[in-house]
């Protein structure tokens, strides 16, 4: 088969690094592959920008020509270049009046011949992430129809940003159902100045209803979502495909003493770990909780001293009694597994997630997982069996979990077994490669080959 996958990045967070790997997954078994994305970090080949406007005009090619005069090495010219086009798109009237009114931006006109930046005309069009990032844009839903002319489209949803009328995440909002309109949080990512929530999501239903598409959920939560929004005008058929993970690379620590020394823990010190690519920032995981539950911890009668890592956040230690907050920055996969490795418990307290990949990192580390359950995340974890769930915000039955996990070494150790169990037989990145091969040659097999 011949496969295009488009995303936002070729790498960053999880929706790149997901989007990025099923392609290589796929190359490995003698498909041909490429990647577009908004913007390339990648030295990769295969991985290509979706057309920008100005690509083909006089103003631009003059631009290029001096940036290619300027510029000092091939890097460099690729960074003046991606800031340069993105500013022409910035300061264009008709993309100010559109953010100014509250319109999600699909003003990007490169998109519709976006297919002939690759090696081959695709069989297969699999779309991960196609909504806005570091205030730009990267994709016009409107050449969705134009595209699915070409090649049989599959949408891979990491979040329910294609059946809302602006927002990644909706919370407790349930106007995606309908027609959303008098939207209660217009600043949540990606955010809006103004409430044309209405008009954005009767857009989108407009372009869904006039084309055929599948749909793979990375749980079935988003899929059932999927099914009962506007994304259901188009569908032919909606599957669950489990992200997976490399269960070599994130296995249980070989030596867990030695994790822990590395990691600079006391001997009676008890550990547990916050991931968040913006640390503190982000308004989808919920630090304040970690810091509320840490202090609820050990302010309880004979509790143990306790660390937590804060992992993506801002570098730096402080301390409070017994209580130890230990910011460790940006660190590469190979720190973070190691760090997970070393500690009790990874907690997760989500305020709203789809499939989110630091559990299934965790889970195969052998670390039980404290989360909250939202989305997928009761899809991942067996509530007492490989992990513990709350409600979102309950402090208390957070506590008396947290207790468990960091007091009772057998109950701690028979989680983590099961939990590393639960990701061999379900996480692994195989197994979601047999899965996207598997409904990729269904799917290609149902319409003609169309050639370069």
């Amino acid at each position: 088969m011949r496969i295009a996958i488009v995303n936002t990045l070729d790498t960053g967070g999880g929706a790149a690094w997901f989007a990025r790997r099923v392609g290589e997954l796929l190359a490995r078994r003698g498909h041909e592959v490429a990647m577009l994305v908004g913007r390339k970090h990648s030295d990769l080949p295969w991985v290509h920008e979706v057309p920008v406007p100005f690509e083909h005009t006089v103003v631009e090619r003059a631009v290029r020509g001096l940036i290619r005069l300027a510029a000092r090495s091939p890097a460099g010219e690729s960074l003046v270049r991606q800031q340069t086009r993105r500013a022409l798109h910035a300061l264009e009237w008709r993309s100010f009046v559109r953010k100014w009114r509250g319109d999600e931006d699909f003003e990007l006109g490169g998109t519709a011949r976006m297919l002939e930046r690759l090696p081959f005309h695709p069989d297969i069009l699999n779309l991960h992430n196609l909504h806005t990032f570091l205030g730009g844009t990267h994709f016009d839903l409107r050449a969705l129809p134009v595209l699915s002319r070409s090649a049989r489209l599959v949408f891979t949803m990491q979040d329910p940003w294609l059946t809302s009328g602006h927002c990644a995440h909706s919370f407790e909002c349930e106007r995606w159902r309908t027609t959303c309109g008098s939207c209660p949080n217009l600043r949540s990512f990606p955010a809006i100045r103004r409430d044309r929530t209405a008009e954005n999501l009767a857009r989108k239903r407009a372009i869904y209803a006039s084309m055929r598409y599948s749909v793979v959920g990375c749980c079935r939560w988003i899929v059932d979502r999927a099914s009962a929004s506007a994304l259901a005008g188009g569908m032919e058929r909606a599957e669950v495909i489990h992200n997976g993970i490399d269960l070599d690379f994130f296995s249980p620590a070989p030596d867990r003493a030695l994790a822990r020394k590395a990691a600079g823990l006391a001997v009676d010190e008890r550990a547990v770990c916050f991931i968040s690519d913006l640390g503190r920032a982000s308004e989808f995981r919920d630090y304040g909780f970690v810091e509320s539950l840490a202090h609820a911890y050990t302010a309880k009668p004979g509790s143990l001293p306790l660390v937590v890592f804060e992992v993506g956040g801002q570098p730096g230690e402080r301390r409070s009694g017994r209580l130890r907050f230990v910011g460790t920055g940006s660190l590469p996969r190979e720190r973070v597994r190691d760090l997970v490795r070393a500690c009790d418990a990874l907690v997760h307290p989500a305020r709203a997630d789809t499939y989110p990949t630091v559990v299934l990192e965790a889970m195969a580390c052998g670390v039980p997982v404290l989360a909250s359950a939202v989305g997928g995340i009761p899809e991942q974890i067996d509530d007492g069996r490989d992990g513990f769930l709350h409600a979102r915000g309950d402090l208390d039955a957070a506590v008396g979990r947290l207790s468990l996990l960091l007091e009772d070494v057998a109950l701690r150790e028979r989680l983590g077994a099961a939990a590393r169990a639960r990701a061999s037989a379900t996480f692994g990145e195989d197994r979601m490669a047999d899965a996207y091969e598997a409904m990729f040659t269904r799917l290609a097999t149902a319409v003609p080959t169309i050639s370069s």
